[in-house]
């Protein structure tokens, strides 16, 4: 693909792929410069992707001005790549999420680094050296924090929290050092926490492992909590019971690959949890026909759901949860013979 004016990267920048590769297309620095002008938030992978001898021969402060104006969401390397860029640069711009990626930085370089971003709400520290000096400083605006790929104490994770008094969501991946005692006293420290995310699958190299009363202590601290995200947690269904007696208002569910919850404890599930929108269990031997029915009658507001390798299921039981959910806009599967003819409401049907 060969482009040359800018009235061409006007005209078709906007109706481009999101995946599209400007590495893949003949153009040189300037022109890269310019194309990217008209690139419409969303086309960051875009950008991202524009090859290392294209971006060498853009200056920096052009090319982060365009960058910052592309994308809501920037990564530590992007700002290292480009030092001169000016602190006005940043701070003007609309950038929500923020990524530290393994930067070696220290704690007071990250506050530095956090006063640039007035609209920033979302941070995941994944920095070499993460609190060994602590932060000075408290970020309210802060809502998401994630914590990645790192190694923590208790008492680093509680003063970490106690710097960011208004997250409502936690998402850890990967973590290590941390105890189940520092866990379950640090969710004091997070009075508004309404979304969990604990990753513990295969893919985690952390030593941290979430254990059942760690998530008892977390329903019970945090009754109004509406994501709880679990997968490949080794909780047993006396736990999943106790968790849905104490969150009514929860909305989204992923226990994927937690190989010791029943059918049975699943329909005790959805008849506590009324406005459950997403259900992933995919991977549950146990779940059967009969059960599976039985839950899909007590979930009428579910929008999104994953049986994916849930070998018991057949077409016909798919057909009755289309049914009995009739906001259901999404279905992962692993049914052959399934076959529905009405997709109309289906953004996702697989």
């Amino acid at each position: 693909m060969t482009l040359t004016t800018t009235e061409t990267f006007s005209t078709i920048a906007p109706i481009l792929p999101k995946s599209t590769l400007l590495s893949k297309m003949s153009l040189n620095a300037e022109a890269s410069a310019t194309f990217l002008q008209f690139l419409i938030p969303g086309q960051a992978q875009a950008l991202h992707q524009t090859s290392r001898a294209h971006r060498d021969q853009i200056t920096p402060d052009k090319f982060m001005k365009i960058r910052l104006e592309c994308k809501d969401a920037l990564s530590y390397q992007d700002i290292q790549l480009y030092k001169n860029l000016t602190n006005a640069s940043l701070r003007s711009s609309k950038i929500f999420h923020l990524n530290l990626g393994g930067a070696s930085i220290s704690d007071t370089q990250v506050v530095e680094l956090l006063d640039n971003f007035p609209a920033l709400t979302s941070l995941v520290l994944n920095h070499k050296g993460v609190m060994e000096q602590g932060f000075n400083k408290t970020f309210e605006k802060i809502v998401h924090l994630g914590f990645q790929n790192i190694s923590i104490t208790d008492p680093q994770l509680i003063q970490c929290l106690q710097r960011f008094p208004n997250v409502e969501s936690l998402n850890f991946f990967s973590i290590s050092q941390l105890t189940n005692t520092g866990f379950q006293n640090a969710m004091n420290f997070v009075p508004h926490l309404k979304n969990l995310y604990m990753n513990t699958s295969i893919f985690s190299a952390g030593t941290f492992e979430l254990q059942d009363e760690d998530l008892i202590e977390v329903a019970k601290k945090h009754p109004d909590l509406q994501t709880l995200e679990i997968e490949g947690c080794d909780l047993n269904g006396t736990t999943l019971r106790a968790v849905a007696d104490q969150l009514s208002d929860l909305r989204t569910l992923n226990i994927k690959d937690c190989s010791q919850i029943t059918g049975e404890d699943l329909i005790y599930l959805a008849k506590k949890c009324p406005r459950l929108e997403t259900l992933i269990i995919g991977r549950n031997s146990s779940l059967n026909s009969s059960n599976f029915r039985q839950i899909m009658e007590h979930c009428s507001k579910l929008q999104y759901l994953d049986v994916t390798s849930c070998k018991e299921l057949k077409g016909d039981d798919l057909i009755f949860a289309t049914n009995a959910c009739p906001a259901l806009h999404t279905l992962n599967h692993s049914v052959k013979e399934f076959v529905f003819n009405n997709r109309n409401n289906f953004k996702r049907l697989s």
